[in-house]
């Protein structure tokens, strides 16, 4: 063969050469993030926004173009994990198992209002951006060590942690894990006595109704145990405001969830202020679940953190006060009498003036440093749908620095709010990453306008960071179009 001859390569290694150019082109996760759009971009569907974000309108606040806003605050795992466990910020789901739309497992139509828009599973969870199977379709010795891990052995009873999506008829699959921890990891729960059980209910007058309760607390429970279980570097916080009478009842509750072996013991929690043990400590001991008691007796009964002696907390809605001075004498209600009483309180939002930030009665002063944990609460009396994306937007981080200012230079640890994943544009995820940003980075002491460096801002290192690109549909859709344009050309 002579030095100057050239060899044509055969047509059909052309052609199978351009369709894996193509292929890899595509499949790059640089052509993933190109096709997904940001923050305050325009969208028409969830699935045209980044991992992380939803498309939505906030009418509220004036935009009526849907954009894609934020969901998923940054785990500030990601950025430390030997500090105490104080110096963390965490979002917060009030009333976290009021789901919007349900019913009540009594059988009865709910006459209470809704807080929340998914399950306490999926607020915990990153919820997936496409269908995909309970079992992986390759076998598990070709998934990544991670995947490996928490691949599922058999169909679980939660959304499968492995999705893995076959690219057009190439026999390649795209697999992604579906259990990014980014997520709510604080819930508020209200428990009740009712049928000789406990349950997660809303009352007037500390009576749980037919019409107010949701379900028994023990099915909502079971969900954080087997978030804790598959998720073993996750900590879950439970505020309870306990109504529960029967001896022992929330310890029987937490045991037949089977919580109680993740519990953090009270003697372990910092009385008198303090830092907190460090995370990565509670984490290799596997006290990984904290809950607080609104009953003071409880610590001392039944071992459970009586909340106000660890945490101070603003004023937060002021519903049920109202409307237990408004009940009959001898406290029966019915629905119809509800709706009435409803309508004289709807406009309330009592804790919510900007610049403000009184402790709730319950609790110590919001300055008082005897108390190592903040929490800020944000919602309304009763929960407005429509208003909550402009509630979790530039009025909430106004909130969020006057609490601030009010609690001793404490950014707040636990950040609860109605509809956690309505806002304008970042919502409470930016809440907390603000949080973050000031306790992760030590930056606690700012304070008159100096805003910290938050964990998603511009000015920090981790600006760069975005959760794992998800497979798009646009690919999906233009793959074997231009496949087939390439293989005409050839």
């Amino acid at each position: 063969m002579m030095g100057g001859d050239r060899v044509a390569l055969p047509q059909r290694p052309r052609r199978l050469a351009a369709v894996v150019a193509i292929l890899a082109a595509l499949c790059s996760p640089a052509a993933v993030v190109v096709s997904a759009r940001k923050v305050g971009q325009s969208c028409a569907l969830d699935r045209n926004c980044d991992a992380g974000l939803h498309c939505e309108t906030c009418v509220a606040d004036g935009n009526v173009r849907p954009r894609c806003t934020r969901v998923v605050p940054v785990d500030p795992q990601t950025k430390a994990k030997d500090l105490p466990f104080n110096r963390y910020a965490w979002l917060t789901t009030h009333n976290s198992f009021a789901r919007l739309g349900q019913r009540s497992q009594t059988g009865v139509a709910i006459a209470t209002p809704w807080n929340q828009q998914d399950t306490v599973t999926e607020q915990l969870n990153v919820s997936a951006l496409f269908l995909c199977s309970s079992t992986p379709p390759l076998p598990i010795s070709f998934l990544s060590p991670a995947m490996q891990s928490s691949a599922p052995t058999s169909t679980p009873a939660l959304p499968c942690p492995i999705c893995c999506i076959l690219v057009s008829d190439t026999g390649f699959c795209s697999c992604f894990d579906l259990c990014a921890q980014n997520g709510v990891r604080g819930l508020m729960l209200d428990m009740y006595d009712f049928r000789n059980d406990i349950w997660l209910c809303h009352s007037f007058g500390g009576i749980c109704q037919n019409f107010t309760a949701f379900q028994p607390a023990v099915n909502v429970l079971r969900e954080v145990e087997r978030f804790l279980s598959r998720n073993t570097a996750e900590v879950v916080t439970i505020f309870v405001e306990d109504y529960v009478e029967s001896p022992m009842g929330l310890t029987r509750v937490l045991n037949a969830s089977g919580l109680l072996p993740y519990m953090f013991p009270v003697w372990r929690m910092p009385k008198s202020g303090g830092d907190w043990p460090r995370l990565s400590d509670m984490v290799r001991d596997n006290h990984r679940l904290l809950v607080f008691t609104s009953k003071a007796a409880k610590e001392a009964a039944e071992g459970i953190a009586y909340e106000w002696r660890y945490v101070v907390e603003n004023q937060c809605a002021s519903l049920s006060f109202a409307l237990a001075l408004a009940l009959p004498p001898d406290k029966t209600i019915n629905a119809g009498y509800l709706t009435c009483v409803l309508r004289v309180v709807a406009d309330g939002t009592k804790g919510m003036v900007k610049g403000t930030c009184h402790n709730r009665a319950e609790s110590a002063a919001m300055n008082d440093l005897s108390r190592s944990l903040v929490l800020v609460n944000y919602f309304r009396d009763l929960p407005n749908f429509p208003e909550a994306c402009k509630d979790n937007s530039a009025a909430l981080m106004d909130l969020l620095t006057a609490c601030h200012d009010k609690s001793g230079d404490r950014w707040a640890n636990f950040i609860a709010v109605d509809f956690y994943k309505r806002s304008d544009r970042g919502g409470a995820a930016e809440a907390t990453d603000k949080a973050n940003g000031g306790l992760v980075n030590g930056t606690c002491t700012t304070r008159h306008g100096k805003t910290p460096k938050g964990i998603f801002n511009a000015s920090s290192d981790a600006a760069a960071w975005r959760p794992p690109p998800v497979l798009q549909w646009q690919r999906l859709v233009l793959l074997p179009v231009v496949v087939f344009a390439v293989l005409l050309r050839l």
